[in-house]
């Protein structure tokens, strides 16, 4: 995405809804920006070409939390 990194993605889709999950997918690997990305709530960072399984499995990972979390709220209720 031209003008913006993923940890500025992060935190305007954070500032959006705390709660959505994000996975990073890029052509340039930096260490640093993947870190960061997860530190602040990513699901996955990963480097094109995109592994498919890799990316299956990082779908399946926010797609468990996000029911997780559901459960954790019905709960509650």
């Amino acid at each position: 995405m031209p003008g913006i990194n993923g940890i500025k993605f992060i935190w305007q889709i954070k500032a959006m809804d705390g709660d959505a999950a994000t996975i990073i997918i890029t052509d340039h690997g930096d260490t640093d920006i993947a870190t960061e990305t997860l530190r602040l709530g990513a699901v996955d960072f990963i480097l094109k070409p995109i592994d498919i399984e890799r990316l299956e499995n990082s779908i399946s990972l926010a797609l468990a939390k996000f029911q997780k979390k559901q459960a954790i709220l019905q709960y509650i209720e």
